[in-house]
């Protein structure tokens, strides 16, 4: 019994010096950081401590016998943590390119002067935005903003109807839409796809003129023919 309670004693004292800290799961790396660097300088930190980061569950744990220290280690921890709160932003998967590419330059050079960072979600639906929360908040409506007027859409085109789309030079059907809904529109040949981009519901009006230009509908009607040479 007495040996029973002197396990338990220590036990009860090894419990004692450890601080639990729940985080976001998404966040563990910033705290190990790069080839672990950061976690390593908690571990040197004051009288010297053991930290662990489990990116499953989202809890750091800190053993030192010096309460200062966890005391230090957590007041770090928890800077990590309100530096990178976590913010989405919704994003179609053709629109991923766009912000990615040179067409979304500008928009993350003015993320990044913010001071947030931000990558695409696994599952290509949304925008994982870190930094803190005002940071996530200014960088959102920027964000917001540039897919609102970079939304996609493509039209199917057959491979006898792309001469058509240019014919006529500066008044084919191209240009047309692109002057009437204030749209951008791309031939895509290794995809056989017209690309629309512009604001959602200006794409929407162009790509049904396109889609009755080739194939009629709402009182038009095309009707296609060879013409020898």
């Amino acid at each position: 019994e007495r040996a029973k309670n002197l396990v338990s004693k220590k036990i009860d004292e090894f419990n004692s010096n450890i601080t639990t800290i729940d985080v976001p799961a998404e966040v563990i790396p910033a705290i190990i950081g790069k080839g672990g660097a950061k976690i390593n300088s908690f571990r040197s930190e004051g009288a010297g401590a053991e930290v662990e980061a489990d990116s499953t569950t989202g809890k750091v744990k800190i053993y030192s016998h010096d309460a200062a220290t966890r005391e230090t280690i957590k007041s770090a921890v928890e800077q990590i943590v309100a530096e990178n709160h976590i913010g989405h932003v919704s994003i179609e998967k053709t629109t991923i390119g766009l912000v990615l590419g040179e067409p979304g330059k500008e928009v993350r050079e003015k993320v990044a002067q913010i001071g947030c960072n931000f990558n695409v979600s696994d599952d290509d639906s949304k925008l994982v935005l870190k930094g803190t929360d005002e940071q996530i908040a200014q960088a959102s409506e920027l964000l917001k903003a540039f897919i609102a007027v970079n939304h996609i859409a493509e039209v199917d085109i057959e491979p006898e109807d792309e001469p058509i789309l240019f014919s006529g030079g500066s008044n084919s059907i191209l240009s047309k839409v692109e002057s009437d809904h204030g749209v951008k529109a791309n031939f895509r040949k290794g995809k056989n796809v017209v690309q629309v981009r512009g604001e959602l519901e200006k794409i929407n009006a162009a790509t049904a003129e396109i889609e009755r230009f080739l194939k009629g509908g709402d009182g038009m009607e095309v009707c296609k023919f060879n013409v020898p040479d």
